[in-house]
């Protein structure tokens, strides 16, 4: 059984495997430009995926379909049951200082997931209880 933090990096390594790179400045857009096998000149090729992100419009459906594999994979490996769970609350918990802000709605929303489905779900609703009181234990 793959663990959260497995999924996670496994996903991200796929992700910086896509033909996209990322500019804020105009060197990095040129360096981006040769990354990917273009110049600066072509343009009109390449498209914006947001957050300063670059892809060849050909290539665009590259992204897409990762993007809804990882969702399914999330969603399926979800299903697992309680550990993977409460791993997956416990890392997003801590990822959104839940200890500080004491709100979960950060947590479930990057997860793509609802209050309706966690209180449907009694192995979500465990399994996120457990990791809110966990990110208020103390090493002794």
């Amino acid at each position: 059984m793959e663990t959260y933090q497995g999924l996670m990096n496994r996903q991200a390594k796929e992700f910086q495997e896509l033909p996209i790179f990322f500019a804020f400045s105009k060197k990095q857009f040129e360096d981006g430009m040769k990354s990917i096998e273009l110049t600066v000149d072509d343009v009109k090729q390449i498209t914006s995926i947001t957050g300063g992100g670059y892809i060849k419009k050909n290539e665009s459906y590259l992204l897409f379909e990762m993007m809804n594999r990882h969702e399914k994979e999330l969603v399926s490996a979800m299903d697992i049951g309680y550990d993977f769970c409460f791993q997956m609350f416990s890392y997003q918990l801590s990822n959104h200082e839940y200890c500080i802000t004491c709100d979960v709605k950060d947590t479930i929303d990057v997860l793509g997931l609802s209050k309706a489905d966690i209180q449907t779900n009694p192995v979500l609703a465990k399994s996120l209880i457990d990791a809110i009181a966990a990110q208020f234990e103390t090493e002794s």
